[in-house]
């Protein structure tokens, strides 16, 4: 069953409205929530690399189709994850969930044309960047980029708090010792006078 021209200039036209929609209401979302502002310069490295990586896969690896559209797509996620993360204080689950529909949009929007919709030049930086191909692996990828960004989240975070958690408990056991040996030394000194 095929759509008539002018019912698919209309269909695109309404998911072209819906797509807009959807952003204006995830931006009024967004700036309705007061996010605790802050710098974690580690998340940002990490973000950095990240960064690095999607520029090597892009330029090193441009030849090899499995590396290019697939690890590309897991490490942009991770990529927008881990800078978010570096400057504003979210539950982790609830930024993977953000990325994620972020990234679904954008893919729905490959899907819908959206960089010609916009005017965009094949090959342009925006077209580029918006993508032109729809692609269902894209979006499995994408679910393995913000699952494996939230594991290694994760995993970062227990490894800082049990350095932590041993760094008190040294230092609470030396705070014992000193005033179990000053009790010692006044205990000594109190029976020797």
């Amino acid at each position: 069953m095929s759509l008539s021209k002018g019912r698919k200039a209309q269909a695109e036209v309404d998911a072209y409205a819906f797509l807009c929609a959807f952003v204006r209401d995830f931006y009024d979302t967004l700036s309705t929530i007061k996010p605790n502002m802050h710098f974690k310069p580690r998340y940002l490295i990490i973000a950095l690399v990240i960064f690095v990586l999607e520029v090597l896969v892009a330029t090193t690896f441009a030849a090899v189709p499995f590396i290019r559209g697939s690890i590309s797509d897991i490490l942009v996620v991770a990529l927008i994850y881990y800078l978010i993360l570096a400057f504003v204080r979210v539950h982790e689950v609830a930024l993977a969930l953000g990325v994620l529909l972020f990234a679904y949009a954008v893919e729905v929007g490959q899907y819908f044309r959206i960089a010609d919709v916009l005017g965009f030049e094949r090959g342009s930086l925006m077209s580029i960047l918006i993508g032109t191909t729809f692609s269902w692996e894209d979006l499995l990828m994408y679910l393995l980029g913000c699952v494996l960004a939230l594991l290694s989240h994760r995993y970062l975070s227990q490894r800082r708090h049990a350095r932590r958690r041993k760094a008190r408990q040294g230092l609470q056991m030396n705070i014992q010792v000193r005033i179990l040996s000053e009790l010692c030394g006044f205990a000594r000194a109190c029976s020797g006078s």
